[in-house]
C-alpha cells in the first residue's frame, strides 16, 4: 500500500466515495481509488439503500415465496462487485463498505467513525447534480457535511482516471468562508505543480468598468495578503481575475475559459449560524457543482 507523502500542504488520509452503487459508478470509483493512491489514503464506500417494507402478517399462514436477497444483501454483493472491478493496487486502499438505510444521520455518525477528511460525490451523465440532490439522501448529505466535498462530473471522468491538477481556479468572495478553502486550493496548486488563478466576481456591480475592476482587484490583492499564511508562492505568481456578474454563471465560465481541472470555492460549514444548507443548496457553490465540467471541492468554513 502506498504511504502517506511527506511534505505535502493537502493531506487526505481517509477519503468516504458516496455511490448508488448502480451502473456508471465504476468510473468515479476508480478515480476515488487513484485519489486515495495519490495520497496514500484509506477508502471506503458509502451507500444508502432502502429497506424492505414492514412485513404484514396475515391471519392465515401463506406460502413463504420470499426467498431472495434483502436490499442490504444486494447492496453487499454490489458493493463487493464494484471494489472487484478496481486494480490490485487500488482495491489495497479500500477498506470497506458503509451501508445504511436513508438517513442522513446514520450514514453521517458511521462515516465519522472512519474519519473521513474528504467526501467524493460523482455525478452522472444521465442527469446531473441537480437530479442526484432532489429528493435523495445525498441532498442532506450535502447539507449537513462537515468535510470537503469533491463533485466529479461525468465529463471529466471520460476524460482521464489519474487525479492530477494542472490549473486550480480558487474562487472567492473575500469573506472569512472562503479562507478555509484558500489553505486547500493553494496547497492542492503547489502540491500538484499546478498554475493558480484566483476569481473574485463582485456580485453588487454589472457595470465592469476600468475604475471599478481597478478597486476590486486591489481588494482582491489585499486580501490574499492578508490570508497568504505559508502559501506564498502559489498566490503571489499566481493570476487574479475580477469578474461582474452573477458568482456561480462568472465562476463556471472562467473555468471553461481558462481550460481548469478543478475549481475550489468556500461553503458556510454545517456549525454555522447559517446552515450549510443555506450556503449550499441554491447558492454560489451549488449552482457551480451543478454547471462545472470540471472537479468542484467544496470546502466548509470552520470557524
Amino acid at each position: 500500500m502506498a504511504s502517506t507523502a511527506i511534505g505535502r500542504h493537502v493531506q487526505f488520509r481517509h477519503i468516504a466515495f458516496l455511490t448508488d452503487l448502480e451502473s456508471g459508478s465504476e468510473v468515479p470509483l476508480h478515480y476515488a481509488a487513484a485519489l486515495a493512491q495519490w495520497y496514500g489514503a484509506r477508502l471506503v464506500l458509502a451507500h444508502a439503500y432502502e429497506p424492505e417494507p414492514p412485513l404484514i402478517v396475515p391471519p392465515e399462514p401463506v406460502p413463504d415465496w420470499t426467498g431472495g436477497p434483502t436490499p442490504r444483501q444486494q447492496a453487499e454483493e454490489k458493493g463487493r462487485s464494484l471494489i472487484s472491478g478496481l486494480q490490485a493496487t487500488e482495491r489495497e486502499m479500500v477498506e470497506g463498505v458503509v451501508l445504511t438505510v436513508p438517513n442522513v444521520a446514520n450514514l453521517l455518525h458511521d462515516l465519522e467513525a472512519r474519519h473521513p477528511d474528504l467526501l467524493v460525490v460523482a455525478t452522472h451523465a444521465r442527469h446531473g447534480l441537480r437530479k442526484l440532490l432532489s429528493g435523495s439522501v445525498t441532498e442532506e448529505v450535502f447539507r449537513r457535511s462537515p468535510w470537503p466535498v469533491l463533485v466529479l462530473p461525468p465529463a471529466h471522468l471520460h476524460e482521464q482516471h489519474a487525479p492530477h491538477f494542472h490549473r486550480v481556479l480558487y474562487a472567492t468572495d473575500l469573506s472569512q468562508v472562503s479562507t478555509t478553502a484558500l489553505l486547500y486550493a493553494a496547497g492542492i496548486a503547489e502540491d500538484h505543480a499546478a498554475e493558480f488563478v484566483t476569481l473574485y466576481v463582485d456580485s453588487q456591480s454589472s457595470s465592469g468598468f476600468s475604475f471599478d475592476r481597478i478597486i476590486d482587484l486591489k481588494k482582491l490583492e489585499d486580501w490574499l495578503h492578508e490570508h497568504r499564511h505559508d502559501f506564498t508562492g502559489a498566490m503571489e505568481a499566481g493570476e487574479k481575475l475580477v469578474r461582474f456578474g452573477e458568482p456561480a454563471v462568472e465562476i463556471t465560465a472562467a473555468a471553461r475559459e481558462l481550460e481548469a481541472d478543478l475549481i475550489v470555492l468556500g461553503a458556510r460549514g454545517a456549525g454555522a449560524l447559517s446552515s450549510f444548507a443555506s450556503h449550499l443548496i441554491g447558492g454560489t457553490a451549488y449552482g457551480v457543482a451543478c454547471s462545472a465540467s470540471c472537479p468542484v471541492l467544496i470546502v466548509p468554513y470552520q470557524a
